[in-house]
């Protein structure tokens, strides 16, 4: 396996390390955590026999999707959360990319809720949160108009989108029942016999971290400003929904800086609102070289970079030594000062992977 060591890299603590988020529960849908318990089971120390077990794994595809299980990390091995984690992000698993299960913990890690600086949030994909509004509407609460906003804005997402998140205030009673209440609640249990908590009864955890629910934010605001009407901009409650999301969004330097990089076109409409209303929102953000094939090094990059041959499927990326095969391509994985690493990108062949390295020197 080589390893490049590029000169001139300090392995000292600088100012600008971002601290990883760690969470020892996460929130998982119903369906996700049998997926998890399928890839797990074992007939030999699993409380459920086979026949129990599959009926459970049946009537969890007839659950909501409603991220509302709190699981505790240890329940499985890295290598089924890597699992997980690849199927939340459309990307082949890959048991070297310790970014996979810090990005699945950004989303879906379980934190202490502080009442006096956040709300208590919980997880939800597009089409529930649509569900739970919705019984809002029909009900004709004091918060109908807030929820319509949301609610067209929501059905111009498709496909896998991040999840959003909401709290219990901004949910009516109906609407909570809407997710909360199922037969999949009733029987789902860990591989020791023990039942899996629910989110919805656990008012001291909020799901996500501070960095996920302005990135969900991000993309719904964009599809939101881009399908709203010169009219609809100018409603009030509209201008408060708009500001409530561009006030999270300005607080994460992160975002900011990945929306002044895009070079898709996939923010513009968020540029170009940010541009008319905060003029000031890229001054001092670093705007990235000519493209690069390569992710961005992490802020605690070692100095190390591994180039390992690999093969992969449609699901997996592995080890061509490992699996015993030749090398389909070379990967690069920058090394961590906490001994993990995270994918960088790929070459067709070793050469080119050298390449690719001297070229971050």
């Amino acid at each position: 396996m080589p390893t490049h060591q590029l000169s001139g890299f300090t392995t000292e603590a600088t100012a600008d390390i971002i601290s990883r988020p760690s969470a020892d529960l996460v929130a998982l849908s119903s369906n996700e955590l049998m997926v998890a318990r399928k890839l797990a089971y074992n007939p030999e120390n699993d409380a459920l026999g086979e026949g129990d077990f599959w009926a459970e794994y049946m009537e969890s595809e007839d659950d909501c999707m409603a991220a509302r299980q709190v699981v505790p990390f240890d329940t499985f091995t890295l290598s089924v959360w890597h699992t997980l984690a690849a199927d939340m992000f459309e990307e082949r698993s890959d048991e070297r990319d310790a970014s996979q299960i810090d990005r699945l913990i950004e989303r879906r890690g379980l934190f202490p809720h502080d009442p006096a600086n956040r709300p208590w949030r919980i997880a939800l994909p597009a089409i529930e949160l649509q569900i739970a509004l919705e019984k809002d509407i029909k009900a004709g609460s004091c918060r109908t108009a807030d929820a319509r906003i949301r609610v067209d804005a929501l059905d111009q997402l498709s496909g896998m989108e991040p999840d959003f998140y909401t709290d219990r205030e901004a949910i009516s009673t109906a609407g909570w029942d809407a997710l909360s209440v199922t037969i999949f609640e009733q029987t789902c249990t860990a591989p020791t016999g023990v039942r899996f908590g629910n989110i919805f009864d656990r008012p001291d955890l909020t799901t996500g971290t501070p960095l996920a629910h302005a990135r969900a934010q991000l993309f719904e605001l964009q599809t939101a400003l881009a399908s709203a009407t010169r009219s609809r901009r100018q409603d009030p409650a509209f201008k408060i929904y708009v500001r409530g999301m561009m006030d999270e969004l300005l607080a994460m330097p992160p975002l900011l800086e990945a929306i002044h990089n895009d070079h898709s076109g996939a923010f513009r409409v968020v540029a170009a609102f940010l541009d008319d209303h905060h003029p000031e929102w890229s001054e001092g953000l670093s705007k990235n070289q000519a493209f690069s094939p390569l992710l961005p090094l992490p802020v605690d990059w070692n100095g190390h970079v591994d180039i390992v041959g690999l093969v992969q499927d449609s699901r997996a990326r592995m080890s061509a030594e490992t699996v015993g095969v030749a090398p389909q391509f070379f990967g690069l994985y920058a090394g961590r000062r906490d001994g993990s690493s995270v994918w960088l990108g790929a070459a067709a062949c070793e050469a080119d992977a050298h390449a690719l390295v001297t070229r971050l020197g």
